[in-house]
């Protein structure tokens, strides 16, 4: 009995992780469509003129990724302008929801708190029915 448990809970865990790698897999797929629509330039002028930044901040950015906890303006570099900012004041600080249009029905929304990015929401109506 011990050794079923054992075996089922394996299979468990194997597929949580294979459908875990499947959505970071789509999720970097969509960062790239962001960034692809912005001119290399741009990310690349970011790093040259930021040399202080962490390796694997500058490489995120110049791949067009961008990863939680990253201030607003690294995020700016890899992503470049939203599509819409909106802005909200609560008790825990300034939060900034910048939107990206992937598609005409696709978009990315992404969370700043006190200009650090906090969350990504790949899921517009996950983020509409936050809201």
């Amino acid at each position: 009995m011990n050794e079923l448990w054992f075996w089922l809970v394996l299979i468990l865990f194997s597929i949580n992780i294979v459908v875990h790698q499947r959505e970071e897999d789509e999720r970097i797929a969509r960062s790239v469509r962001v960034a692809k629509r912005w001119p290399p330039t741009r990310q690349k002028d970011y790093v040259e003129k930021h040399p202080d930044c962490p390796p694997h901040i500058r490489q995120a950015i110049l791949a067009g990724h961008v990863i939680l906890r990253m201030p607003a303006d690294q995020v700016h570099a890899s992503w470049g302008d939203p599509m819409r900012i909106n802005l909200k004041n609560d008790d825990f600080g300034q939060h900034e929801f910048w939107v990206y249009k992937l598609s005409d029905s696709d978009r990315i929304v992404l969370q700043f708190t006190n200009g650090i990015l906090v969350m990504i929401y790949d899921d517009p109506v996950a983020f509409i029915m936050r809201e």
